[in-house]
This record gives C-alpha cells, sequence and structure tokens, in this order.
C-alpha cells in the first residue's frame, strides 16, 4: 500500500477514535453511563427519569405551539397590550375628590369620541380666590398615563384650580366610566374629542386650550398635537418612542415581561420623537430628575426634537420620579407652567 494512502487511513482512525470519546463524553455529560464498547450500562431508574425528563421538555414545546396555532396571533397581541400596556382599572373613585370646597366646582361630563364611543370626564372650575388673586387662567386639557382613571389625579386638578386654572380630566376608552377597548388610534381620537367638546360645551376653542399629557398620554398628545394647534402643550414625564420606553424596561425585568414587551408583540408605536417635530404649538417639556421609567434624557431629546420655530422650554422637577412628579413636584411644576404661560404672553403681547 503506497505511503499515502496508509497516512490517510492512519488519520481517519485517529478522527474517528476521537469522535468516539467525544460522542461518549457527551453522553455521560447527560447523565448516561457508558462502557468502553458504548454501551449504555446506567441503571434503569435513571434512564427512566432521563426518558420522563425530556418527554416533559418535548411536551412544552408541543404545547406553546398548539397554543400559539390555536390562537389567532393578532387577538393575542391585542390582548396583552390591553393587560399589559394599556392595563385599565375598574373605576372605584375616591370620595375625598368630592369633598365639599370642590363638590360644588366638579361637574361630570359624558362626550363621545370621533366614532362614537361614549367617554366620561371631570370639569373642576378653578378656585375663585385664586382667579380673584391672580386672574383667569387658560383651560387644561389632561390625557392621563396608563394603568389609571381620573381618579387616580386629584394632586394635578387641585394644584391647577389652586393657581386660577380650569382643568378638564377624562377617561380613554376602556378607562373608567368609559366605554370601548383602548388602542393607539382610538387614544388619539378621545384627546381630538375631548378637546371638540370643550369647544362645544365650554367656548374654549383648541388655540385656547393648554393640553397636558403624562406619560403615555404624552405619546397620545404628541400625535394629536402635530395636526391640531392648541395654545401649549406640555408634556410631563414621558418617552420619545413606547418602543424605547419598554426598551429600557426590558433590561431591567425577567424573562416573561422581556417577552411581553417585545416589539413582535407590542405593536403599538406612539412615535413621540417623529411626532413632536411636527407639532404646532409652543411646547413645555417637563421630567422628574429621578425618573427611572422615562429617564430624563427622553425628555432631553423631546425637547430637543420640537420645532424652533416655535417657544418651547424644558425642566427637571428635582427629587421626583415616574409616580411622584405630581404629588411630591405639583408645585414646581405649576411654577414652570406659569412662567411658560406669562412667556406667551409676553412674547405675543411684543408682537402685537
Amino acid at each position: 500500500m503506497k505511503p499515502e494512502l496508509m497516512q490517510a487511513y492512519s488519520q481517519a482512525g485517529r478522527v474517528s477514535a476521537l469522535l468516539s470519546s467525544r460522542a461518549q463524553d457527551q453522553v455521560r455529560f447527560q447523565g448516561k453511563e457508558v462502557d468502553d464498547a458504548g454501551k449504555n450500562t446506567t441503571p434503569f431508574y435513571r434512564r427512566a427519569i432521563s426518558s420522563l425528563w425530556e418527554y416533559l421538555q418535548t411536551l412544552k414545546i408541543i404545547l406553546a405551539v398548539m397554543v400559539f396555532s390555536w390562537l389567532p396571533i393578532p387577538a393575542l397581541r391585542r390582548f396583552m397590550e390591553r393587560q399589559f400596556l394599556y392595563a385599565p382599572p375598574k373605576p372605584v373613585f375616591k370620595e375625598e375628590l368630592k369633598s365639599d370646597a370642590i363638590k360644588k366646582r366638579l361637574k361630570s361630563e359624558w362626550f363621545r369620541s370621533l366614532d362614537g364611543t361614549k367617554l366620561h370626564g371631570w370639569y373642576l372650575k378653578a378656585d375663585p380666590e385664586a382667579v380673584a388673586k391672580n386672574g383667569k387662567r387658560p383651560v387644561i386639557l389632561f390625557a392621563h398615563g396608563r394603568a389609571t382613571n381620573i381618579q387616580d389625579y386629584e394632586d394635578i386638578m387641585k394644584n391647577a384650580t389652586k393657581r386660577g386654572y380650569d382643568i378638564f380630566v377624562f377617561d380613554y376608552r376602556g378607562f373608567g366610566n368609559s366605554e370601548g377597548t383602548p388602542d393607539e388610534l382610538g387614544l388619539s381620537h378621545d384627546l381630538e374629542a375631548a378637546s371638540r367638546f370643550l369647544t362645544r360645551k365650554y367656548k374654549v376653542p383648541s388655540r385656547e386650550q393648554v393640553v397636558m399629557g403624562y406619560s403615555l398620554g404624552g405619546g397620545v398628545l404628541s400625535d394629536v398635537a402635530s395636526r391640531t394647534p392648541f395654545k401649549a402643550v406640555v408634556i410631563t414625564s414621558s418617552f420619545t418612542r413606547l418602543h424605547d420606553a419598554l426598551k429600557h424596561q426590558k433590561d431591567q425585568a425577567n424573562w416573561l415581561v422581556r417577552y411581553i414587551m417585545s416589539e413582535n408583540l407590542v405593536r403599538s408605536q406612539f412615535n413621540s420623537l417623529d411626532k413632536i417635530a411636527d407639532c404646532k404649538s409652543p411646547t413645555l417639556i417637563l421630567c422628574g430628575d429621578k425618573d427611572n421609567v422615562t429617564p430624563l434624557r427622553m425628555g432631553k431629546t423631546l425637547f430637543r426634537s420640537a420645532p424652533r420655530t416655535l417657544p418651547k422650554a424644558f425642566a427637571a422637577v428635582p427629587g421626583c420620579d415616574h409616580d411622584t412628579v405630581f404629588s411630591k413636584g405639583g408645585e414646581i411644576m405649576m411654577d414652570h407652567l406659569d412662567a411658560f404661560i406669562d412667556r406667551l404672553a409676553s412674547e405675543k403681547g411684543k408682537a402685537v
């Protein structure tokens, strides 16, 4: 036999032996015992446990495939978004909000969205003493965040009316007493309808409305403000894009939350960064400097994206996180809002 052929046979033998050795090592790693001939010598009970474990793992995969095959993906997506993105709680209204001092100024209102969905809100008139002292301020239209109802915004309602502002807070479709099911387009329709309701019922045109959007409401407001001019747009503790906020949360979450927040499942966009570039109104961006849900950098990015041709301002609310920006930083927020409204009035006077 030629030397080259003998060398090839020798190399093939060494490779075969190496592969056999690695295969046996892999089998041992999996919990099996083998002899030199590769025969399985694992005791019966251990083989039974190993087989059962492999069966359960396979069954888990099969069940997952069956579930996703039987349940239509669009239906699954809508359900997941409703439960985890919007998360509308049941309406349980606090009686404290209806104290004698406020009850006389609070009016429950019903109106319809652009598609006819019945919506509910509260209109709270300004404190007469504040109006007598500081003069009448514009009307605030408030778009709230996820997983809350109008009942959860007592702080902003009280702080605003103490400064001389009327304020109208409403629940999106599916939230509080409002009918329907929430989705991105529906929420924008609801905010537009609330603005039109103020014009129709209270004779306040959109150009005289100060519209404030908090958290998710900031995403809703960015869309509506790209089409409708207001006196001022106030975006509070909100994100650049919904998926930017989800990605920020995913980095701190477990595998289940990461899956729920994946872009493949959550199709809502709320692309505030692009929408605010087309904003038709003066813009004030507010954010708590301790916010770990929609970090301060997102607020600064929104501010930079807002049009330079219109007045705009950015302010950080010191010592406040995402959930305490109204309760802990309410007075500071109202100071910034007052200053911004005064600035607009001053610039308008100079223009005249």
